[in-house]
């Protein structure tokens, strides 16, 4: 992909604690690779990101292997992304997603999860001082940020039940079931909606009709589907699955 001239490297101060996102824009699409903690220095690099032209056109695809960080700042890059007409965030089958990091793969419109997605409990950025009335106080406020933030992306709210049964320096790995569960491998449900509703006026349907008609295409459709080991097209990908399943619609009228 012809880049246009456009790279932004963000590192935390600490390098025990270095994190490092690119931003890449081609012709026709924008690509972000996250790697290694995530703080304030990618938040920077995110909402510079979000200006440019060609990710206010879209898609921006978020490419994460991110062992955690700083939970405010994941909370922030993902309302940053949703400020964008489409993005996807993809953990690749070789890579992690870790702590924090599941904020930013919530943001996307799609999300893709083929990695190993770890969750535990998280605490506030800033200490308490050792004060235990003010760490409860802090605790309290981080989680009603959590569950504002999943209601805002759409994700179940379960994913915050199931990290703070997590202790902070544990990590559980989830299983591929509990990733569907919590919603971290779908297409975001009112996005995935507003597609449905725009493609069944396309082929000139009532909704429930196109909706029926839609999930018998897509299992003819099954070797259209997504290979996350090839991410360098997964828009491409994505456009063969979406044809496969006009094409399927439309023989069946």
């Amino acid at each position: 992909m012809r880049a246009i001239g456009w790279l932004i490297i963000a590192g935390a101060l600490m390098p025990s604690a270095r994190a490092e996102t690119t931003v890449q824009c081609g012709d026709g699409d924008c690509k972000v690779i996250v790697e290694g903690r995530i703080g304030a220095a990618d938040l920077r690099a995110f909402r510079e990101a979000a200006k440019l032209p060609r990710a206010r056109k879209g898609p921006v695809l978020v490419y994460l292997n991110s062992t955690g960080g700083e939970v405010e700042a994941a909370l922030e890059i993902g309302r940053v992304l949703r400020t964008l007409p489409t993005t996807y965030t993809m953990v690749h089958e070789s890579s992690v997603c870790h702590g924090a990091c599941v904020f930013v793969l919530a943001a996307g419109h799609g999300r893709i999860a083929d990695g190993r997605i770890g969750v535990h409990r998280l605490s506030p950025a800033s200490g308490t001082g050792g004060n235990p009335g003010d760490a409860k106080e802090g605790l309290a406020e981080l989680r009603g940020k959590i569950r504002a933030y999943l209601e805002f992306v759409n994700v179940r709210s379960v994913l915050l039940d199931a990290m703070q049964r997590v202790p902070a320096n544990e990590m559980k790995i989830l299983r591929e079931v509990e990733v569907r569960q919590f919603g971290l491998n779908e297409f975001d449900p009112a996005y995935q909606d507003r597609l449905d509703t725009r493609a069944a006026t396309r082929h000139g349907l009532r909704k429930t009709d196109y909706l029926l008609r839609k999930l018998e295409a897509q299992q003819r459709c099954r070797d259209a589907k997504p290979d996350l080991s090839r991410p360098e097209s997964i828009v491409a990908q994505l456009a063969k699955l979406n044809a496969c399943i006009d094409e399927g619609i439309r023989r069946d009228r």
